[in-house]
């Protein structure tokens, strides 16, 4: 046998196997667990500090309220930059020390010198 052959009569025998009924064991999961793992194992400012044992309930208010208003602020100043970027596609930042070297247009047409030949 080919090469290649040996490789599609494994991968027959593989999904042979996948289709013989057996279900997959689903592992019991417990959200809060994963929560509280998620959040002291994270690299997102303040998100640890909600789990965090030893801390106060106002401690944990305070940045429970810090991180929905930072990310509604976000959520906004983000829906306010696609809804300029919609009615407008081009986005052109300026910058005043910044030195204007040229400009390239691609729809425009290039003509020789000789009689106005185009490429």
């Amino acid at each position: 046998m080919r090469t290649d052959q040996v490789g599609a009569a494994e991968l027959q025998q593989v999904t042979a196997k996948c289709r013989t009924g057996r279900k997959r064991r689903r592992r019991n999961v417990n959200i809060s667990e994963v929560c509280s793992d998620f959040s002291q194992n994270t690299s997102l400012h303040g998100l640890k500090y909600i789990n965090e044992k030893g801390l106060s309930i106002v401690e944990r208010i305070f940045w429970l309220v810090t991180i929905a208003v930072s990310v509604a602020c976000c959520s906004y100043l983000i829906r306010n930059v696609f809804a300029k970027w919609w009615d407008s596609p081009v986005i052109v930042a300026f910058n005043k020390e910044m030195v204007h070297v040229g400009s390239v247009c691609m729809f425009t047409q290039r003509h020789s010198v000789n009689k106005g030949t185009e490429y």
